[in-house]
């Protein structure tokens, strides 16, 4: 047991006895990225962040509640801050994740997956606002090319002065501008999930039962949703992943075609660009050991990108 998992389950006890909720055993879960998450007697989920935005799990919980009681969205019973710690507190949903099932599954049983996933996503994306940005703070009244085009432009600036990967910044730049006005002028934003893969996602005896982790959601584009799902379909090696997925793509568009606007593959690209920008400067704030495999994926990934050797799977 790490340090850092010891004082969190420490916490959790707290959090628990504050709350005035019995329980008897906590156990670790699987996943939660840079969360502790714990199972209360296998009835509710507990999960822990420290040394993060004190709001992502505040604003996950926000969110949730705005989705209302759709089944299989978590359901969030309490949320606050106790000792430097965010706290979330859900029911407890039980099933494994695709990725350890996708390959045994029938066609129809995939089919039924599919479109069952896609139902969900339709009901985010339907929930709607004017501008662009993250949940609980103002919106951003620009176009959707404009905004994005911010995003990179900071996200370079940062790196320019980290004087990290400088032989691929102007390349950067130039791709978007050549490219950018796929992205077009709306102005209107949807509630977007933003880690969409098989990893966020649990299902029992083949039906899909929850769609998880919603603190990357911020208002955007629909098929902001379709740029990490084609990711890991395309790409699970990057995910830790070992399995073929790709047949989930035809599906996602047979079940949820609007994500398939015009322009689709290039549009992923800008969002590529800008994702693979971020995750670079993500890892080195995290800084350790980790940090130049992120500086190594980057260049590998921002080489490939630029030089128009994607081949995306829509």
């Amino acid at each position: 047991m790490t340090e850092f998992f010891g004082e969190a389950l420490s916490q959790g006890r707290r959090i628990l006895s504050d709350l005035a909720i019995p329980f008897d055993r906590l156990q670790p879960l699987k996943g939660g990225g840079r969360n502790v998450v714990l199972s209360v007697d296998g009835r509710l989920v507990l999960r822990l962040a420290r040394d993060v935005p004190v709001g992502s799990l505040l604003a996950e919980a926000e969110i949730l509640r705005q989705l209302g009681a759709h089944t299989r969205f978590p359901t969030v019973l309490q949320a606050g801050v106790k000792d430097g710690w965010t706290y979330q507190l859900q029911r407890f949903v039980s099933g494994v994740s695709p990725i350890h099932l996708w390959s045994r599954l029938t066609e129809a049983q995939k089919r039924v997956l599919i479109a069952r996933l896609s139902e969900d996503l339709r009901i985010m994306h339907a929930c709607g606002r004017d501008g662009f940005g993250c949940h609980g703070e103002a919106p951003r009244i620009v176009t959707w090319r404009d905004y994005c085009a911010q995003d990179l432009a900071d996200l370079i600036t940062r790196a320019e002065a980290r004087h990290v990967l400088p032989d691929f910044t102007r390349d950067s730049r130039l791709f978007f501008d050549a490219h950018g006005v796929v992205l077009g002028e709306g102005r209107r934003g949807c509630l977007v999930h933003n880690d969409l893969w098989f990893g966020n996602m649990l299902v029992d005896q083949g039906e899909l039962t929850a769609v998880l982790d919603f603190e990357l959601a911020f208002w955007g584009e629909p098929d902001t949703d379709l740029f990490k799902f084609e990711f890991f379909c395309r790409r699970p090696e990057d995910y830790g992943c070992e399995g073929d997925f790709a047949d989930a793509m035809p599906l996602m568009a047979e079940f949820y075609p609007d994500l398939f606007v015009p322009d689709v593959a290039r549009r992923l690209d800008l969002y590529d660009l800008i994702f693979t920008w971020r995750q670079l400067l993500y890892g080195l704030d995290r800084g350790g050991q980790e940090a130049p495999s992120y500086v190594a994926f980057a260049r590998r990934h921002l080489a490939r990108l630029l030089g128009g050797r994607i081949q995306r799977l829509v």
